[in-house]
This record gives structure tokens, C-alpha cells and sequence, in this order.
């Protein structure tokens, strides 16, 4: 079989006076015959639109990235001067605690048939705690956290136990607890442990280990204000004094830890200051028998 070897047709000139060219062999649906028919600006067009699409989207991408970064970082801003006021509050609700554990201890050593002490302190440290819970509420707004929400629920429930406070039928044993849990809910509320991996984290994190050292602090105190009356639940009162003095040693570590120099020397100072200091003292004393703390009589107690 003979094989057709013939020159490929030449293209005509319209006016069929000449040849022009050899027609390309090139079939018609091929990828480069489209661009064999575009012209070289248009090939161009597309040599340097492709790679600056790709540019654009990579930029858009870190772009994206910048702002959301941005938008990261103004939201934890927002939210750690939005802790000042959960501070605030939780520092209301330490002063209401320390007048319920007063009236309480009030309370025991009055005489039968004498006059029961005054609520008014107390009662003014509740309206305090209420007027800050609401300021709260406000300074967050529609961005406070669903656990926060719920820390503020307990603060509000916090009534039914302020009632017996005042009726005098709620030891310090039962006194303390509820207030620790109010300030240990509304730390975890606001989430602050959440930003770990933040650019702020080290930032939020300071404020977070204040916090928690503050809790702890004054749950100690009260701890040691309670196992001095020596009534019935002092030794309970020991035992959580010292759980929380624990609490607030591993949190002033943590904070030495992430501080810059100046601000561990001044959480030192705090914590060698002569109040502080009388805390620890009668700390020790408590420490030496913790047997010997039950057990007193009434004429004793009061």
C-alpha cells in the first residue's frame, strides 16, 4: 500500500492569482491552535494575569489573615478591660463575705434573750455587690461569655443564702463555700484561660493568675478568720484555710513566672506587708494543734 507523501495543500490567495503558504497541519480542535489564532498582546494578557491571580489570592488570603488577627486581638483588648469589672465585683463579693462571716460569729456570741447585731453593714455590702453584678452585665453587653451569664445567675441566687445570714441560722462552715464558688465561677465565666495561643496570651494570662491569687488569698483569710472562733467548724475552717494558702502559693509561682521584674516585686511587697504578715502569723499559730481548735464552750467562744 502506497503512502500518501504529498506536500500538504497550499492555501490560495483570494484572488487566485498566487499561492501563500503551506495550511498548517495543526487540527483545528487542538489547545495550541487557539492560541495560534489569538494575538500576541492577548497571549501576553494571559502570561501575566495568571501569575498576579494567584498573587492576588495569596495576598487576599494573609490579608484575610491580618484582619482576623487584628479583630482577635481587639476582642481579647475588650475583654480583659472588661475583667476590671468582674475584679470589681469579685472584690465586692470578698467584702460581703467577710461582713456575713462577722454577723455570723456576732450572732453566736450574743447572750439568750439579748439583742441580735446589726445588718446594716451587711445589707449595705449586698447592695454594693448588686449594683457591680449590673455594671457588669453592662460593660460586657451582647458579648458577655454563656458561663459569665451564668456566674451572675449565682450572684443573684446568693439572696436566698443572705436571708439566712441575717436570721442567724447559717454557720461559717456554710458561709464560706457558697461565696468562694460565687468568685471562683465568675473567673472561670469570663474564660481568660481560653486565649492561651493568642498574641495576647501573656497578657491575659497575667490578668487571669491575679485573679485566681486574689480568690485564693481571700479565701485563706477568711479560712483563718473562721478557725479562730474555735466553734464547731473551726477545724473545717483550718483545713480549707490551708487548701487555699496552697492555691495562692502556686498562683504567686505562676505569676513570678510570666511577670516582668517590677511587678513580681511588687506582688513581694504586697505579700510582706504587715496585714499580710499578721495573716501568716496567726496562720502558724493555728498550725501548732489543729486538734485544739474544737471543742470550746459557749462562755469561751464569746
Amino acid at each position: 500500500m502506497s503512502v500518501d507523501t504529498a506536500d500538504p495543500p497550499l492555501e490560495q490567495d483570494p484572488s487566485g492569482r498566487a499561492p501563500l503558504r503551506p495550511r498548517s497541519r495543526r487540527a483545528v480542535g487542538a489547545p495550541g491552535a487557539l492560541l495560534d489564532r489569538w494575538p500576541f498582546r492577548r497571549k501576553l494578557n494571559v502570561l501575566v494575569i495568571v501569575p498576579l491571580t494567584v498573587v492576588g489570592v495569596l495576598l487576599g488570603l494573609a490579608v484575610h489573615s491580618e484582619v482576623q488577627q487584628a479583630r482577635d486581638a481587639a476582642r481579647t483588648a475588650r475583654l480583659v478591660r472588661d475583667s476590671g469589672q468582674v475584679a470589681r465585683l469579685i472584690n465586692d463579693i470578698q467584702a460581703e463575705h467577710r461582713q456575713a462571716l462577722l454577723l455570723s460569729v456576732l450572732q453566736d456570741a450574743v447572750r439568750p434573750g439579748a439583742t441580735l447585731p446589726s445588718t446594716a453593714d451587711y445589707r449595705r455590702a449586698q447592695r454594693s455587690t448588686d449594683e457591680r453584678a449590673t455594671a457588669v452585665r453592662s460593660a460586657f453587653g451582647a458579648d458577655l461569655p454563656k458561663e459569665e451569664a451564668r456566674a451572675l445567675d449565682y450572684v443573684q441566687r446568693l439572696s436566698v443564702l443572705r436571708d439566712k445570714v441575717e436570721r442567724g441560722s447559717v454557720p461559717a462552715a456554710g458561709i464560706d463555700p457558697a461565696y468562694a464558688a460565687a468568685v471562683g465561677y465568675l473567673i472561670d465565666g469570663i474564660g481568660l484561660d481560653h486565649f492561651s495561643g493568642s498574641p495576647s496570651s501573656s497578657a491575659v494570662e497575667l490578668v487571669d493568675t491575679v485573679l485566681r491569687a486574689d480568690a485564693a488569698h481571700a479565701a485563706f483569710e477568711g479560712g483563718v478568720f473562721s478557725a479562730q472562733t474555735r466553734d464547731a467548724n473551726a477545724l473545717t475552717e483550718y483545713t480549707r484555710a490551708v487548701g487555699a494558702h496552697r492555691v495562692f502559693e502556686e498562683q504567686s509561682e505562676r505569676f513570678a513566672r510570666i511577670a516582668d521584674p517590677d511587678q513580681v516585686l511588687r506582688l513581694d511587697g504586697i505579700e510582706r506587708h504587715a496585714e499580710e504578715n499578721g495573716f501568716e502569723d496567726r496562720f502558724a499559730q493555728l498550725k501548732i494543734d489543729p486538734s485544739s481548735l474544737q471543742g470550746q464552750s459557749t462562755r469561751e467562744l464569746r
